[in-house]
């Protein structure tokens, strides 16, 4: 008679393999090599960002990444949510091992995207300059 013990360990790799081969059957992607890129692309979206603006919505939209037809890499919608003005905004952007794939000739999404919330600012100059102004205080402690 054999028995068979699984422990917590067993269990989680038992279902890690399980997604990652859903992942790569329905989405010609695997988990893992898919969740690095998509961590630096988000730094790099919040670090292009204007003041007030952050992501949105990332974990949802990660399972929502897609294969990009013009070029090698993935494309995801991108959402952005504003902390001032409480408004949201959203964008495909494509991307891949390499970083954001920007393209001269057409308007990038993430272009349009930090245009968009550059214009949503310029809407409210008094409250972006009143809440960098609290920001700065707040880091010098007063």
């Amino acid at each position: 008679m054999i028995t068979l013990s699984i422990g917590i360990w067993d269990l989680l790799v038992t279902l890690y393999l399980i997604t990652e081969f859903v992942f790569i059957r329905h989405q010609k992607r695997s988990l893992l090599l898919s969740i690095i890129p998509y961590i630096i692309m988000l730094r790099k979206v919040n670090k292009k960002l204007p003041f007030g603006w952050k992501t949105y919505n990332t974990l949802y939209n990660f399972l929502k990444i897609r294969k990009s037809k013009t070029n090698k890499g993935y494309s995801v919608i991108v959402e952005v949510k504003s902390n001032l003005t409480r408004r949201i905004n959203c964008e495909f952007i494509d991307y891949s091992w390499g970083g954001i794939k920007l393209d001269e000739r057409v308007k990038d999404g993430l272009s349009i995207l930090i245009f968009w919330c550059e214009r949503e600012n310029s809407r409210y100059p008094d409250l972006v300059k009143s809440e960098i102004r609290d920001k700065k205080l707040k880091d010098l402690g007063i």
